[in-house]
């Protein structure tokens, strides 16, 4: 199914209900998610009432992108974030997005810090700078984040 305003009502309360931190939330949604919002938001009487940006819908739709081509506007009151590499979910079918805590849901996690590394290179007749690191994201509180999985 698509993403809708309901769904991300029911993410907000998650959030809200089960995080122990207050703090900024902050919606990342893949192209289609932001598609879908927005296509629910015109297609409803919702977009009357959204003709300028002192309400919970306008901020997004009549967003214009400045320097961070990826922020996509407001959508009640916290900002939207489109991943344009979101993960895949059911085995391509789906797409994942998520709201989440800023700074209390997810953290990278370093195995080793980067290195830089100069290594000659013969075919090149001069040398090559190559950095090394090897990180992940990992879960730092449950109920800090709510996942949205929806059709690709």
């Amino acid at each position: 199914s698509d993403a809708t305003i309901g769904n991300i009502i029911t993410l907000t309360y998650n959030v809200e209900n089960g995080s122990e931190a207050a703090g900024p939330l902050v919606l990342a949604a893949p192209s289609i998610q932001v598609s879908d919002l927005r296509t629910e938001i015109v297609a409803s009487a919702a977009n009357v009432y959204a003709a300028s940006g002192e309400n919970p819908l306008g901020g997004f739709l009549n967003f214009q992108p400045g320097a961070n081509p990826n922020f996509k506007g407001t959508l009640f009151g916290y900002p939207v974030i489109q991943c344009v590499n979101a993960a895949t979910a059911n085995g391509g079918a789906d797409r994942t997005g998520a709201l989440f805590r800023v700074g209390r849901a997810l953290k990278i996690a370093w195995k080793w810090a980067p290195k830089l590394e100069r290594r000659r290179e013969p075919r090149y007749i001069g040398d090559l700078f190559v950095v090394h690191a090897c990180y992940n994201v990992s879960e730092i509180v449950d109920g800090a984040g709510s996942s949205l999985i929806t059709d690709a």
